[in-house]
């Protein structure tokens, strides 16, 4: 009789710890269900963060059983939506009238830059106004989407899915939030290729992966001052680039002029005359705003800035005239336009 009761009591072990193991599952955070959803704090005290981390400023202390609505989780901690009541601040010269007035303004959880900054907002977009008395902050309730607020991954509990219009916003939100990341992720190597290659020689340079890249931020990004510094630069490197093109076809389809001599009188054969450009020097007029005196024209088409750094050169003989160069060109930052540096310069005859 013991044997059979003993037998029963593991066979019902068997059969309820499974079910209870079952439940704890289905309880798990969102791994087991989705990357967005409602959750329970199951512990008292837990601090609503600006970022994930310790380090970050409390928000707010979250209590047992209170709903939180997780959209992301980053290994320990779960992002959440911002609270009704809590408030953040930002920046007053960004906000007018509840709008904000600038791109990509911080949203800070303190009235000053001791903290990292816990979102962004874009212009356009409206906030309430909570205090605007103070001369450089101006606090607002913390916009529910733009807001980062972290909470430990360990103390919240799967209570339900996250559904709706404003779920399917949020995921719209996420996905473009990551596009803007991949975009200004594209611009940054834009710039580092640029730069790559500015040191080398005009010959040699090759801008079309930049060009590309540029092309690709243009087109994805909402970022207003990211889009308008990737079309500025975008129209330099294309002029750059064509000009360059253009070097090189002239230097590829020059034919090599060698003097014919006797083959016994001992000179030498000339080298091959080259240039890296050719066209008609002429000044920029009364124009003020330019990043040098001179250029270099072919027939109504303009082409580049003129400079040198050889004292033996003087630009203006060669006003009016057709020259051949040679020398380096440079993008002027500064200024968004190409310079060629000139380190020899010969009137050509032009047939």
């Amino acid at each position: 009789m013991k044997r059979l009761s003993g037998l029963v009591v593991v066979i019902l072990l068997c059969t309820v710890v499974p079910c209870i193991l079952a439940q704890d599952i289905d309880k798990t955070p969102e791994k087991a269900k989705s990357d967005m959803y409602v959750g329970k704090v199951t512990t008292a005290h837990l601090n609503l963060r600006s970022g994930p981390g310790e380090s970050f400023r409390i928000f707010k202390v979250l209590e047992t059983n209170n709903e939180v609505t997780v959209i992301e989780t980053a290994g320990k901690w779960c992002r959440v939506l911002a609270p009704d009541d809590i408030a953040v601040y930002i920046s007053k010269k960004y906000v007018k009238d509840g709008v904000i007035t600038g791109d990509n303004v911080q949203i800070r959880p303190t009235a000053d830059t001791k903290f990292p900054a816990c979102g962004t907002l874009s212009k356009g977009e409206k906030v309430d106004v909570i205090d605007g008395n103070d001369p450089d902050w101006v606090k607002i309730k913390a916009p529910t989407v733009n807001t980062e607020c972290w909470i430990s991954a360990k103390y919240i509990m799967y209570s339900k899915a996250f559904e709706g219009e404003v779920a399917v916003n949020i995921k719209k939100k996420k996905e473009q939030i990551e596009k803007e990341k991949t975009s200004k992720q594209k611009y940054d190597e834009a710039l580092k290729i640029i730069d790559q290659e500015d040191q080398k020689v005009s010959t040699e340079r090759d801008y079309k992966p930049a060009i590309s890249a540029l092309e690709e931020v243009a087109k994805n990004t909402s970022d207003g001052e990211l889009k308008d510094n990737a079309v500025a630069k975008l129209e330099g490197v294309k002029k750059l680039q064509l000009m360059l093109d253009e070097l090189k076809s002239i230097k590829d389809s020059m034919p090599d002029i060698i003097e014919i001599r006797p083959a016994d009188n001992g000179l030498p054969k000339l080298d091959p005359p080259r240039f890296d450009a050719t066209g008609y020097v002429e000044d920029v007029g009364l124009l003020l705003d330019r990043p040098a005196e001179y250029t270099l024209t072919k027939g109504k088409e303009f082409l580049f800035y003129l400079k040198t750094k050889d004292a033996n050169i003087n630009l203006g003989n060669y006003l009016f005239k057709f020259v051949g160069l040679k020398g380096e060109m440079v993008y002027d930052k500064q200024w968004k336009a190409n310079v060629f540096y000139v380190r020899e310069i010969k009137v050509i005859n032009k047939d």
